[in-house]
C-alpha cells in the first residue's frame, strides 16, 4: 500500500465477514461493506500494520441507526500517523466520516418493538407493553424518545416547581461550608403535594434546585400527618436559600400523575411500560427508543483520529447508590463522548443528541459565557450572546482573559458580572458591542472590580435603550461621564444600529458607529450549530 490512502465502508447492509472495501454488496453478495464498527476497527488496525508508508485511512459510515452493545473504544492501536519529526509533512489521520449524503446515528439505545395493549390508567387510555428484561431486573431506564422526541415521565407539579415548605435540619448561622453544604434526607412539604399511598413510592424521584447543584433522590417514606417526606440519600446542600425561603423541587415518575399525552411510566416490578399517546400516534408506526449505555464513545491514548458528520445519540447515566449530586460541575457524570489522553483528535460537524443532561437555571447560573474557577488566558471572540437569564458574560475569577469583538446584549440582570475581587487584571474587553434595554452594564460592582486594576476596556461601544445607562453604582445621571474617561477613554456611547435586535437580527446597518471603532462583523446566520459541509 502507498500513501494515496485507503477507504473502508460500514453499512447496515454489510457483513463483518466481507472486506469492507465496497460501498454496497456486490451482485453475488459475496463481498461488500462491513456491518459493525468493531469489525471496521479490526480492519483499520490490519491496514495500519500492512502500510509501507504513512497514509490516511478513511472509514465511510453509511445511513442508518447503529445500535451499540457496548461503547466504542479507540486506543493507540486505532491512531492515525503523526507528522514526521522536523518536517512540515502533513498528518495522516484515521477518519470516520458520514458517507456523502448520509446522516448515520451511533445509538446507545434500543428501539422497542412488540405488542402494545390498551389499558385505562388514572381514567385515561394508555398503551402498555411488557418488557421481560425490566421485570427480571436486568434493565431500567428513565429516558424515552418517541419518534425522535424526548418524552417526559409524569411529574408534579405539571408545570414549574414547588418550594420546600420546611427545610428540616437546616442551619443558618455560620459560613457557607458549615451551613449551606449541610445536607439532609427529609423535608417538609405543603398540603396535598405528596401521598404515602403512591404506587412504587420508592421509584418516585425528588429533584431539588439550589445554587449550582440539583440533588436527586428517591422517596422512601412519607408521614402524611406531619407532612414530612424522607428520601434515600443525603442531599448535598441545605434545602433553603435562607430561613423560611425553601429551594425549589419537583417530583418525577409518579404513576398517579400519568395524565398528559406524551407521558410514560415504567413499572419496574411488573416490567410494564405505559405510554399515553400523542394525538395521531399509532402503535404500528410509532418508534420508541430507550437507552442502554451511559457512554457511546471513549478515546483512551489515541491520536490523529477524526470523526466527521456523525450523530451520537441515546445515552443515559444512572447515578450510584447514595449519590445525590456533584459538589461542583457534575464532574462525576460521564459524557456521551469521553476523551482521555487524546492527541490531535477532531470532531467536525458531529452532533450529540438525546443525551441524559438537562440544563436549568434556578436563581443561580444563566450565563452565555462563563470563565470559572481560575480560567486564564482564554480568548472569547466573535460571539453573539443575548437574552441570558443573567448576564451574557460572567467571570468568577481568573487572569488575562480576553473578550473581543462580541455582541453582548439584553442580559436578564446586567451585561457583565465579575464574582471575585482580585489583585491582578482578570479580563480585557476589546471592541465589543454592549447593548442593554434598561439593565445595568455591570453587576458585582465592588470597589475594584470594574476599574483598570482588575478589568480593562478598549474601544467598546455601549448603548442603553432606556436612555439611562447604569454602571452598577448609584442611580445618578452622570454615570457614563464619570466612568468612561478613566476606564474606556476610546469607548463610545452610541446606538449600534442593529437591523432588528428585538427579533434577534443583530446585523449592522450601514453607518454603524461600531464599524468605525474597528468592530469586525461576523455572519450572524452562522451562530449556533452548523450543518456539515458538503465537501466532507
Amino acid at each position: 500500500m502507498t500513501n494515496t490512502g485507503l477507504e473502508l465502508h460500514v453499512s447496515l447492509d454489510g457483513n463483518d465477514a466481507w472486506s469492507g472495501t465496497l460501498a454496497a454488496p456486490d451482485a453475488e453478495r459475496s463481498d461488500g461493506p462491513l456491518r459493525t464498527f468493531e469489525a471496521a476497527q479490526a480492519a483499520v488496525r490490519r491496514c495500519r500494520t500492512d502500510l509501507q508508508e504513512p497514509a490516511e485511512i478513511r472509514v465511510w459510515v453509511h445511513d442508518g441507526v447503529y445500535e451499540l452493545a457496548q461503547p466504542l473504544l479507540f486506543t493507540a492501536q486505532d491512531s492515525g500517523f503523526p507528522r514526521k519529526i522536523n518536517t512540515r509533512a502533513r498528518t495522516w489521520p484515521v477518519t470516520w466520516a458520514a458517507a456523502p449524503g448520509a446522516t448515520p446515528v451511533i445509538s446507545g439505545g434500543r428501539r422497542r418493538t412488540g405488542t402494545w395493549s390498551e389499558e385505562t390508567v388514572n381514567g385515561h387510555q394508555v398503551w402498555a407493553m411488557k418488557l421481560p428484561e425490566v421485570a427480571a431486573g436486568r434493565w431500567n431506564f428513565r429516558q424515552l424518545w418517541v419518534n425522535g422526541q424526548r418524552r417526559l415521565r409524569p411529574r408534579l407539579p405539571k408545570q414549574g416547581v414547588w418550594q420546600v415548605e420546611r427545610a428540616l435540619d437546616a442551619r443558618y448561622s455560620g459560613d457557607w461550608g458549615s451551613t449551606g453544604r449541610q445536607g439532609t434526607c427529609r423535608f417538609g412539604y405543603a398540603p396535598g403535594q405528596i401521598s404515602a399511598g403512591w404506587r412504587n413510592l420508592r421509584d418516585v424521584e425528588v429533584q431539588f434546585f439550589g445554587w449550582w447543584v440539583a440533588p436527586r433522590a428517591r422517596l422512601t417514606t412519607v408521614d402524611e400527618a406531619e407532612r414530612i417526606a424522607w428520601f434515600d440519600r443525603y442531599s448535598t446542600i441545605r434545602l433553603a436559600w435562607a430561613e423560611g425561603d425553601g429551594i425549589d423541587f419537583r417530583l418525577e415518575n409518579v404513576f398517579e400523575a400519568l395524565s398528559e399525552p406524551g407521558e410514560w411510566y415504567l413499572d419496574r416490578p411488573t416490567g410494564t411500560l405505559y405510554y399515553m399517546p400523542m394525538p395521531g400516534e399509532k402503535p404500528s408506526t410509532t418508534e420508541f427508543v430507550a437507552p442502554r449505555l451511559e457512554t457511546l464513545l471513549r478515546i483512551d491514548g489515541a491520536s490523529n483520529i477524526r470523526f466527521e458528520g456523525l450523530t451520537f445519540a441515546h445515552n443515559e447515566w444512572r447515578e450510584p447508590d447514595a449519590f445525590a449530586d456533584s459538589n461542583q460541575a457534575s464532574h462525576e457524570v460521564p459524557g456521551a463522548l469521553i476523551l482521555h489522553r487524546a492527541d490531535t483528535c477532531v470532531f467536525h460537524g458531529c452532533r450529540v443528541l438525546h443525551s441524559n443532561t438537562d440544563i436549568v437555571c434556578r436563581r443561580y447560573g444563566g450565563w452565555c459565557a462563563y470563565t470559572d474557577e481560575g480560567s486564564s488566558d482564554v480568548l472569547i471572540e466573535s460571539n453573539l450572546c443575548y437574552r441570558a437569564n443573567r448576564e451574557p458574560f460572567h467571570q468568577h475569577y481568573g487572569r488575562n482573559n480576553v473578550v473581543r469583538n462580541n455582541i453582548l446584549a439584553y442580559g436578564g440582570e446586567s451585561l457583565l458580572a465579575y464574582g471575585v475581587q482580585e489583585e491582578h487584571v482578570g479580563v480585557i474587553f476589546e471592541c465589543n458591542i454592549l447593548l442593554s434595554d434598561d439593565k445595568p452594564f455591570f453587576r458585582n460592582a465592588g470597589p475594584e472590580r470594574w476599574t483598570p486594576r482588575q478589568t480593562r476596556f478598549h474601544r467598546n461601544l455601549y448603548w442603553c435603550e432606556s436612555g439611562q445607562p447604569q454602571f452598577g453604582r448609584d442611580n445618578n445621571e452622570n454615570q457614563w461621564a464619570e466612568w468612561q474617561p478613566e476606564n474606556d477613554p476610546q469607548g463610545v456611547m452610541a446606538d449600534p444600529l442593529f437591523v432588528d435586535p428585538h427579533r434577534g437580527d443583530f446585523r449592522l446597518r450601514p453607518g454603524s458607529p461600531a464599524l468605525a471603532m474597528g468592530f469586525v462583523p461576523f455572519d450572524i446566520s452562522q451562530c449556533g450549530p452548523r450543518p456539515r459541509p458538503r465537501s466532507l
